[in-house]
């Protein structure tokens, strides 16, 4: 932060933080840089916030350095920072509830945004009431034909995720209509757009939407889950005839780790309101 040390916090503009970023790359610290432009954005968010300055000129600066994507797990802090955040941002509610969904079902973004009505047990979303609900028989069934490995995947659905399927409901074939065409599901890509646009106001380190998926997973291991029981709720591939029967037996044990996991979700994000 040396190189902005002479400056005023009302000097400081984007162009004085590329130069800094670029020369912790030059020194060959591609990571170091992220962290550098992160907690940038970060301190003048906060001064935004004491009204120090009016805006943030960290704004639309990529992160110069590649970082391991696939690796990318959030933490409970990062779970709650984001939660939190995610009204304060310019993303729709409709992408942010399927940020929400994918973060509380493990499932793919693509299987969430293109989700239909006709693949919802609809009895389960009528009446909800916020302490009143058995997710025993509420499912969502992923048809073959939109499911990675091409077989039919069951998701017991919370009751988190109950009542933000049934704050979506519209008269269209799909829970997200895309904006532009009713009769078409939203763009998975617009997700990662919206997310992209608004690490700023996030105010977490960079993730992909997929990324919420691999954290509800790891997240599930770290609360004692077994890995079996976690590679039936994230579908994984299986092979041989028995596999392909022995899918449903799982749905109990599926049920009980989604409904701890939505519940741990309510839990580390009401300690922060």
């Amino acid at each position: 932060m040396k190189a902005l040390g002479p400056l005023r916090i009302s000097e400081i503009e984007r162009r004085d933080v590329i130069v800094l970023v670029n020369a912790v790359m030059d020194r060959g610290a591609p990571i170091m840089a992220n962290r550098t432009l992160a907690l940038l954005r970060k301190m003048f968010n906060f001064a935004i916030e004491q009204a120090l300055t009016e805006s943030n000129p960290c704004s639309r600066i990529r992160r110069p350095g590649k970082e391991r994507q696939r690796d990318r797990v959030l933490s409970e802090v990062e779970i709650t920072t984001f939660w939190h955040n995610l009204p304060r941002t310019r993303i729709s509610e409709m992408v942010q509830d399927i940020l929400k969904l994918i973060l509380i079902t493990a499932q793919r973004p693509g299987e969430v945004a293109g989700a239909a009505w006709m693949e919802i047990d609809h009895a389960a979303t009528q009446s909800i009431s916020p302490t009143e609900h058995d997710s025993g028989t509420s499912l969502w069934t992923i048809p073959a034909e939109r499911s990675k490995n091409g077989l039919a995947h069951r998701v017991p659905l919370s009751r988190l995720a109950i009542q933000i399927i049934a704050s979506s409901a519209n008269d269209c074939r799909y829970l997200f209509p895309s904006p532009k065409d009713g009769a078409k599901h939203i763009r998975v890509s617009s997700l990662s757009h919206a997310v992209r646009n608004n690490f700023d106001m996030l105010d977490v380190e960079p993730f992909t939407p997929h990324d919420l998926r691999r954290t509800a997973a790891s997240q599930m291991a770290g609360m004692g889950i077994s890995r079996l029981v976690i590679a039936r709720i994230l579908n994984h591939a299986e092979s041989g005839v028995t596999a392909i029967y022995d899918r449903h037996s799982y749905d109990n044990e599926k049920m009980e780790a989604l409904d701890a996991w939505a519940k741990r979700i309510e839990n580390i994000t009401d300690k922060c309101r």
